[in-house]
């Protein structure tokens, strides 16, 4: 039988503590192992995140930038997010899209 997986992103939606109070409540309500369950955080938080006392719940960023290196303001790259010790990535996520003047 094909593995269970139970992911999420909480977008822009957390600060770091309320993302720490997701993962330890997440953390609190597993009760099986034969569900995969990843958390992709915002890249700021990965690294805090991944560090957190952790059963069973695997972290993830929710963007990175295609680009090994390069001068991209704002954004990271997989070399990056691998140096903290996070290898799993959200891709090709569907989001209404927004203009907005500046």
């Amino acid at each position: 039988m094909a593995q269970k997986i139970v992911a999420g992103n909480w977008k822009m939606n957390l600060s770091l503590s309320e993302g720490v109070k997701l993962v330890n409540g997440i953390e609190s309500k597993i009760d099986s192992t034969d569900v995969r369950i990843i958390v992709f955080t915002p890249s700021l938080f990965a690294h805090p995140i991944s560090q957190l006392n952790k059963k069973d719940t695997e972290v993830g960023v929710q963007n990175f930038n295609e680009n090994e290196a390069g001068a991209f303001t704002g954004e990271i790259s997989i070399n990056q997010v691998k140096s903290v010790g996070v290898n799993l990535s959200l891709i090709h996520i569907s989001e209404p899209t927004r203009q907005a003047e500046i």
